[in-house]
């Protein structure tokens, strides 16, 4: 693929998944796994289109540098499945050992595979939040790598009580400590999240306030209002390193006696927070459904020349 990626190339890849997922599908049924990844991805990306296409021109290179590596990568891991598909396809009955070699290249071991492609996804899924949150705010952002967000991301949970000196927390978090305690530990805060499932044909988004407050202990509490309803936030941050989790409990929804809870894992960036969110650890649909991502930010740092989240009742 050409670099600079255009809008063009953001498309093209979009099929190539599509086309790579519906042959996955026709030629065996063994490989849903890697049939799951290929469609996630194919929204994603179709997802990032959407998102940037009417800024794709006005951003900073430090955006486009990684975001070319990334869709480099993702068309290179896709075409090489799809040629390894072919030569599947192309298999007649009684060839078995040329099946044997052939499975070996890439479809051997099926969960290396789909693990390559979700980590490509998750490196797409921060980059796209990421731009997010820059597309909203007035705040000059340095771009995390993809290498370095998800090391963050993978970090384990913060001590309850963890002791760090104010100069070794990172600037993006002492930010929020700002604003706490500038209104009385209570942060407005705004934001977005995405969700794909497999009852939807593409990545839907949903507008969302906050407001938050963190403690002492770097304990992170409060409520969120969107159009499914109300929820209470509960979690804690990593001052070492800036990555947070929280867990989101709708208190109040639309859709009955149903728990409507989700664990979300991100990270602080200079102009907000970025992540992904699914079901709680030990679910058995964490891996398989429901699942997006989300970017929130101050709402003293909304560019007032761009349309903005509005206030939930």
């Amino acid at each position: 693929m050409a670099s600079p990626v255009s809008l063009g190339d953001i498309l093209g890849i979009a099929g190539l998944l599509m086309r790579t997922y519906n042959k996955c599908k026709a030629v065996s049924s063994e490989y849903t796994g890697i049939q799951e990844s290929l469609q996630s991805t194919q929204l994603l990306v179709n997802s990032v289109y959407y998102t940037v296409k009417d800024i794709y021109g006005e951003l900073p290179q430090v955006f486009k540098e990684p975001f070319i590596s990334i869709m480099n990568r993702l068309e290179a891991d896709v075409l090489a499945i799809g040629t390894e598909l072919n030569e599947y396809s192309n298999i007649r009955p009684g060839q078995g050992p040329q099946l044997s070699k052939l499975k070996f290249s890439i479809f051997q071991n099926p969960q290396e595979t789909r693990s390559k492609l979700d980590s490509t996804k998750l490196d797409l899924s921060l980059w796209i939040s990421t731009v997010t949150c820059y597309s909203k705010t007035k705040t000059p952002v340095q771009y995390y790598s993809p290498a370095e967000m998800s090391s963050l991301l993978s970090s384990t949970t913060p001590q309850s009580n963890p002791s760090v000196a104010w100069h070794l927390i990172p600037q993006t978090v002492r930010k929020w400590q700002i604003a706490a305690a500038k209104n009385e530990n209570s942060i407005a805060a705004r934001g977005t999240f995405t969700y794909t499932s497999p009852d939807y044909k593409g990545e839907r988004s949903n507008d969302v306030a906050y407001t938050l407050s963190l403690q002492n202990d770097f304990s992170l509490y409060g409520r969120s209002y969107d159009s499914t309803g109300e929820a209470e936030i509960r979690g804690s941050i990593n001052p070492q390193n800036g990555s947070v989790h929280f867990l989101k409990n709708y208190t109040k929804h639309k859709f009955g006696n149903i728990v409507l809870l989700w664990d979300y894992e991100g990270c602080f960036i200079q102009c907000g927070i970025v992540g992904e969110w699914r079901y709680p650890k030990g679910h058995p649909k964490r891996e398989s459904s429901w699942r997006g991502r989300f970017s929130i930010w101050l709402k003293d740092e909304e560019d007032d020349s761009k349309e903005q989240v509005k206030d939930q009742p």
